[in-house]
């Protein structure tokens, strides 16, 4: 990232180093990290209104565009979508596929960028990467060898299946 620090929407690529081999398959070369829209209020991550459809109940103003955190984390979460986290989960997992391309990648696992502690929409995130595997598809055109795109799409095992259903909805419709 030429030492700028990474933002929302950033995607690097990483050589496994050779001591920490053994805790990834032994066909893996490269970690590719991006860093997804954080919809959350969690104290770790600055708070980004952008990203939000109503205000944090976790943060007090202290000033016009100061405030602090009363509490680390936003309890209950409640997941939600907005054009700018919309527009930068499609930028992520574009510029995934497009980075894994250029390191001559033949697969990707896609995590589940976005979604959980991020507090982001679920539904809205399979239908962002469906519309990135599109755009990506168009962009590379019909000659090009393909990448084999394995999903991460959710952390809690009885939304698998609902997100699952709604990611090869999303990728027939796109």
């Amino acid at each position: 990232n030429g030492g700028v620090a990474p933002t929302y929407g950033d995607v690097l690529a990483v050589a496994i180093p050779a001591g920490a081999r053994g805790r990834f398959p032994a066909s893996w070369s490269t970690i590719v990290a991006a860093l997804g829209p954080d919809c959350g209020c969690r104290s770790k991550r600055p708070f980004v209104p952008a990203f939000r459809t109503d205000m944090c109940s976790n943060i007090e103003f202290v000033g016009p565009s100061k405030y602090r955190y009363v509490a680390a984390n936003e309890e209950p979460l409640r997941p939600m979508a907005t054009e700018a986290s919309k527009a930068t989960l499609f930028a992520v997992y574009l510029r995934l596929l497009v980075k894994a391309r250029s390191l001559g990648l033949p697969a990707v696992l896609m995590p589940q960028i976005g979604l959980s502690v991020f507090n982001h929409d679920a539904a809205v995130a399979q239908e962002m990467l469906a519309l990135a595997v599109k755009a990506f598809s168009l962009a590379v055109g019909p000659r090009s060898p393909g990448i084999v795109l394995y999903v991460s799409t959710a952390d809690v095992p009885a939304e698998a299946e609902r997100i699952s259903t709604i990611l090869q909805a999303a990728l027939s419709r796109w």
